[in-house]
């Protein structure tokens, strides 16, 4: 009857009814019937014969009913029927399988009384199976192993689930479908039906976990330990999936996301390290990346992961919100303008950012959700909101049409703009300014709410309306010519439709609509005014035919203040001011204005000389356009005529006046000073800029110039006079803020220097070799000036990402940023050429724009390879095209040919004479190589150029600058971590302190040659060299310590592993020949007669560190031992009696050395610096406190290993009973 139900060969009915009355048979049959029952389904697995069905339904039942029964007949003897049951079991599950069992016998094994050993056997077998399997039946033999867990092993089930799946991914991973593919639909449905079939397993334990908590927990257990060994796996697609489809269960929701964040940061920190140290590369090598694997999980989650998708938004809003920018005691912190080098919780922010804009591209069901969250975020004013700005910015960018779709709640935001503050309103408005053009009515919505704005009582909300006004001015252009007399039309006209790009009438009507309000706003504070004339000049440079509207609003407003009557200084300063009471207050910044009314003249002049008239109709129109701009133009020249003749005293300024900020007459002057500070420069720029290099406009400059150095001065002296001896300005030549523009300096530089290189986005005539530069060359104090100025602001580029003052956009402010390096590299270059008889004054220019090229180079670092690149082009005498695209070989090696010319410049300053080497110099470009050396690849030839010159420069150089050794030490430790050589060079430098501070036992003589010449004591301070070495030797001993907590969770995670035991050992080798090698360089410094506090207290701490990793490494062999999983390597025997021969009582020595030399200085204390003393004093004991404990610590553990290992480790150790010194 078994046979025929296995064959299938009678219809399901009659065979539903065979079998149940089978079932009810079972209970009365004898036992050895049932033996032989039992025996006949082993023979069946054996030869492939089961097929389930009912039959596995019925070998449960004979099992359940052999496992009740007292005995059962075996051969001429009987066994007992649990005994019997498990050797049936037993022979089961070691018979080869057909994979089309698994699922068959999954089902079986759930009816069947297992204990945990034959439960786990099964489990195993079934798993084992699972590679084998039709991805079809996967999901079920899946069920029915969380059904089976239900008896125990659920652990081993998550497990051997998540290890299938996993590697099914790494298999899986960078394999798509390519477009020439010779089994393109195979392919493609291979990996959607895996994609799927992953999906259902994560619903099927999701499931299962709501309805067995323990099941959960157990999942949870597993993911904590496996995170400790490996976060990456933690965080591979699918078991982040399982987690994250998991975290909608409430009980699991807050521990599951904080255990996610902490796991990502970890590994993004790990990665980094990694990154930075040869060492760890080899002992850990990278896998994966967080950041790809984490995305990768999203990718998979569009194969109808529902589940998944509410899990990846919270993620996401989780990682920004933990790791986003921060305020810390004012300051924002994590300001992520170094776009080149993002630090670990950079990435964790941005990894959030991409979590949530590929969710929301791909997922409908949650984009509602995301902006809501992504709107709450940027309404709260407690906290830094730019990253969602840039994640909304982007999903406008990629997705504007999904926006569109949630329009109501973008009206919302909108309406609350004023309520923000006005750099986030600025931001939030650039971010939806595209949806703008794309639907009226949210351009109809924002316009109300600037209009209400401009008239609000917060001065914020009229500035976030000033500025939401010039943003429209910028992005809506108008096409065709627009009179200034139609300015005042009615506000009604603005709301036409805009769904076309260029919608002529709207845009103009909407442009005029905006320029009357702008108007209207110079009544307003001077913070208001100031930002409308930041702004004009990038609105007319986008918009051109708004030129006659901007320069008649610009012209009537200077017309306020300018002076007609010749007989009188040409501007009027006073209304400039309001005075309430004592206090005195800026009303208009005039500099500012005059400066925003020469660019826009400027710029209009350049607009109408590229647009000729087509034909007799516009003749009118044209002849009218040019009215403004040369009623501007006579205002503006005669207006810097007029201020070359006047003096201070014209404008109520004079040599001996009150300059303090104490007083209100002060604070009037000082006002009045930085208005005609500005206004000199404004009209510099203007001379040159339209002077076209002649011989009057640079001698207008020249004239201008000297009237600012003269204020400046008297302004200088005055405030160094009030403010003592500390307040003495060491820059004469540098004003707090200049108005020059970025554009205008690199062309004054540009015709100074003659370079002929036409790279700028501001062209102008080049000058030839005399007339009107000439003079401006022959000024010596006018270059030097320029540069200093640039240097200003290349320094705020570097620190802040912007420059103050320009409204340039990032890609234009970097390139006028390689322009001005290319400037200040080549004058260098040329003046290194020349003659070295040259005077300081030309020594201090030639430094200052070495200066200013480090501080080039730093912000293109800051921006990566590609930026690097079009930097160093620049660089070149004859530049390339910059956008060349270039393979990253030739990148590589454009990068190294200039460090070797900053190698030969080096080479060329330290074999000047002594007198005339400028160390300052060697400074600036050793940090420049710096910057450019972390772009090479580690293992390259070119990398160990750099390096083993570097070594060449500290062995062979002299070099007297103490701050140039250093740093010359510093860079060579940072470039020997992606060498093998780092702890030879600690073990030297080590040797080198020894040798030049002495030996702490008198009667020792120590040799005094060194083997770097820049360690010498007469050239650099030891207490500077030790206090470098011992932060190496620290951070030595943390990536120890890393390596050491890795290879331990490895070794728990996955325990019997004997495939790994050779690279176990090898991993082992390597922490304890490492951690010799350090051994041998805290011998050295322990043996140093280290007089200085700091640094002997700063040695007390590494030592500590060093005995405490020992013993982290000790307590690794006794778990080893515990566990069974290994045995002590000999290079271990050797590390530990090198510790006890020469480390550990020379460290009781120094500590003897350090208290004898502690009550002497408390001898020489007066009774006022007592207590300072004693401060010292108990801070040092605590700290010899704590390296005693660890060093006895050590040796504690050291005893336990050796009665684990049977190898005597105390050899060479003495433990310590007494002591000579005082804890």
């Amino acid at each position: 009857i078994l046979k025929i139900l296995q064959k299938n060969e009678i219809n399901s009915t009659t065979a539903f009814g065979i079998s149940s009355l089978l079932l009810t048979e079972v209970d009365t049959l004898q036992a050895k019937c049932l033996g032989d029952l039992a025996q006949y389904f082993v023979d069946s697995v054996k030869n492939g014969g089961f097929k389930g069905g009912k039959c596995a339904e019925f070998l449960s039942n004979v099992l359940r009913v052999i496992n009740s029964r007292e005995t059962i007949p075996k051969g001429e003897s009987e066994v007992k029927g649990s005994e019997f049951k498990g050797q049936i079991i037993n022979s089961i599950c070691c018979s080869r399988w057909d994979p089309t069992m698994a699922v068959h016998m999954s089902t079986m094994f759930q009816g069947i009384p297992l204990t945990s050993d034959e439960l786990r056997f099964v489990i195993e077998k079934v798993l084992r199976l699972f590679a084998e399997l039709d991805l079809a039946d996967q999901p079920t033999a899946a069920y029915q192993l969380l059904l089976l867990s239900a008896k125990g092993h659920k652990k081993l089930v998550l497990e051997g689930l998540c290890k299938h799946y996993t590697a099914q991914d790494d298999a899986n991973r960078g394999r798509g479908i390519m477009i020439d593919s010779e089994d393109l639909m195979t392919e493609s449905t291979c990996l959607t039906t895996l994609r799927q079939i992953e999906g259902t397993v994560i619903l099927h334990i999701t499931q299962a976990v709501k309805q067995d908590r323990e099941l959960g927990l157990q999942f949870i257990k597993y993911v904590k330990i496996l995170s400790q060994s490996s976060g990456s796996k933690v965080v591979s697609p699918f078991i982040l999936s399982l987690l994250l489809s998991i975290s909608q269960l409430h009980h699991f929701e807050d521990q599951i996301f904080d255990f996610l964040k902490s796991t990502i940061i970890k590994c993004l920190r790990y990665e980094e390290k990694q990154q930075l140290s040869l060492w760890l590369r080899e002992c850990c090598p990278i896998g994966p990346k967080t950041m790809d694997l984490v995305l990768e999980a999203v990718e998979h989650s569009t194969y109808d992961w529902d589940h998944v998708t509410q899990g990846l938004v919270i993620l996401g809003f989780g990682l920004m919100d933990s790791f986003g920018p921060k305020i810390v005691l004012g300051v924002l912190q994590d300001n992520a303008s170094n776009k080149g080098h993002l630090t670990p919780t950079q990435l964790a922010c941005q990894l959030g950012h991409k979590i949530l804009l590929k969710t929301f591209k791909v997922h409908e069901v949650v984009r509602s959700e995301i902006l809501d969250q992504i709107f709450n975020h940027i309404m709260k004013a407690r906290t830094p909101v730019s990253h969602y700005l840039d994640l909304l910015s982007d999903a406008v960018y990629t997705a504007p049409q999904l926006l569109l779709e949630s329009i109501s709640k973008i009206q919302e935001l909108i309406v609350q703009v004023p309520q923000l503050t006005p750099k986030t309103a600025e931001g939030l408005l650039s971010a939806i300014q595209p949806l703008l053009k794309l639907n009226a009515f949210l351009k109809d919505t924002l316009m109300l709410v600037l209009r209400k704005a401009m008239f609000s009582r917060q001065l914020d909300s009229r500035k976030i309306g000033v500025l939401g006004f010039l943003l429209i001015l910028k992005h809506f252009r108008v096409l065709g010519g627009l009179p200034s007399s139609q300015v005042s039309q009615p506000i009604s006209l603005s709301q036409a439709n805009v769904h076309s790009r260029y919608n002529a009438a709207s845009n103009e009507a909407l442009c005029l609509e905006i320029v009357g309000n702008l108007r209207r706003c110079f009544t307003q504070q001077a913070d208001i005014r100031l930002s409308i004339y930041q702004g004009l000049y990038d609105v007319l440079h986008k918009n051109s035919q708004l030129v006659n509207p901007v320069l008649d609003m610009l012209l009537s407003q200077l017309k306020k203040y300018y002076e007609p009557n010749e007989g009188l200084p040409p501007l009027r300063l006073e209304p400039c001011i309001i005075t309430q009471g004592e206090q005195v207050y800026l009303a208009e910044p005039l500099s500012h204005l005059v400066g925003c009314a020469q660019q826009c003249l400027r710029e209009s002049i350049k607009i109408l000389s590229n647009t000729s008239p087509t034909d007799d109709d516009d003749e009118p129109e044209s002849s009218r356009e040019p009215h403004g701009v040369e009623e501007l133009q006579n205002i503006l020249e005669t207006m810097t005529k007029r201020i070359i003749k006047a003096d201070m005293e014209d404008f109520e300024l004079d040599k001996s006046a009150d300059f303090s900020l104490a007083t209100g007459v002060g604070v009037r002057n000082n006002i009045f000073a930085i208005l005609l500070l500005g206004l000199y420069e404004v009209l510099m720029e203007f001379s040159f800029e339209t002077g076209k290099f002649s011989p009057e406009s640079c001698k207008q400059v020249l004239e201008l110039f000297s009237k600012h150095n003269q204020l400046g001065s008297v302004v200088r002296d005055k405030s160094a006079a009030g403010a003592g001896k500390k307040g003495k300005v060491t820059q004469p030549k540098t004003t707090n803020f200049s108005l020059l523009s970025l554009p205008c300096i690199i062309n004054f530089i540009k015709a100074i220097f003659n370079d002929q290189s036409n790279q700028t986005d501001h062209p102008t005539k080049q000058p030839t070799d005399g007339g009107g530069v000439d003079e401006l060359r022959a000024d010596k104090d006018f270059l030097p000036y320029l540069v200093s100025v640039a240097t200003q602001k290349l320094g705020q580029v570097a620190s802040k990402g912007t420059c103050e003052g320009e409204q340039l956009s990032e890609e234009k402010l970097l390139k006028s940023c390689h322009m001005l390096g290319r400037l200040l590299y080549l004058y260098y270059i040329e003046k290194q050429i020349a003659d070295d008889d040259t005077n300081s004054r030309d020594q201090k220019l030639t430094s200052r724009c070495l200066e200013g090229l480090g501080l080039v180079v730093e912000i293109a670092s800051k921006h990566g390879l590609d930026a690097v690149h079009q930097c160093l082009t620049h660089l070149e005498k004859e530049p390339g095209n910059e956008k060349e695209r270039l393979k990253e070989s030739d990148k590589i090696e454009k990068i190294h040919k200039h460090l070797m010319k900053f190698q030969r410049l080096v080479a060329t300053i330290l074999s000047e004479d002594k007198e005339h080497q400028n160390m300052k110099d060697v400074s600036v470009i050793l940090s420049v190589m710096a910057h450019l050396v972390i772009y090479l690849p580690n293992q390259g030839q070119e990398y160990l150029q750099v390096h083993t010159w570097l070594h060449k420069v500290a062995t062979e150089q002299t070099i007297d600058d103490a701050a140039t050794c250093r740093q010359i030490l510093s860079l060579l430790l940072n470039l020997s971590r992606q060498t093998k050589s780092l702890p030879q060079l600690l073990r030297t430098l080590c040797q080198d302190v020894h040798s030049q501070l002495g030996d702490i036992e008198l009667d020792c003589e120590v040799d005094e040659r060194t083997n770097f010449s820049v360690t010498k004591s007469s050239n650099c301070p030891t207490t500077g060299v030790v206090t470098l070495v011992l932060t190496y030797l620290e951070d030595d001993l943390d990536d120890i310590d890393w390596v050491i907590g890795c290879h331990k969770a490895s070794m728990l995670a996955s325990p019997g592993h004997l495939e790994q035991a050779t690279q176990v050992e090898s991993i082992e080798k390597s922490i304890c020949t490492r951690l010799g090698l350090l051994v041998i360089s805290f011998v050295q410094l322990t043996h140093s007669a280290i007089s200085n506090k700091q640094c002997s207290q700063a040695l007390l701490k590494a030592v500590t560190k060093l005995f405490n990793t020992l013993t982290a490494l000790t307590k690794h062999y006794i778990s080893m031992y515990t566990n069974k999983a290994g045995h002590l390597g000999s290079r271990f025997e050797k590390l530990v009696s090198l510790v006890g021969k020469e480390l550990t009582p020379q460290t009781y020595n120094m500590i003897i050395y350090l208290q004898v030399s502690l009550p002497f200085s408390l001898l020489l204390a007066t009774t006022e610096c007592m207590d300072f003393f004693q401060v010292k004093a108990i801070k040092q004991a605590k700290m010899l406190a704590n390296l005693i404990c660890a060093i006895e610590q050590m040796e504690k553990f050291l005893i336990q290993l050796t009665k684990k290992s049977k190898v005597n480790l105390m050899e060479h150790v003495k433990v310590t009973t007494s002591r000579d010194f005082r804890i």
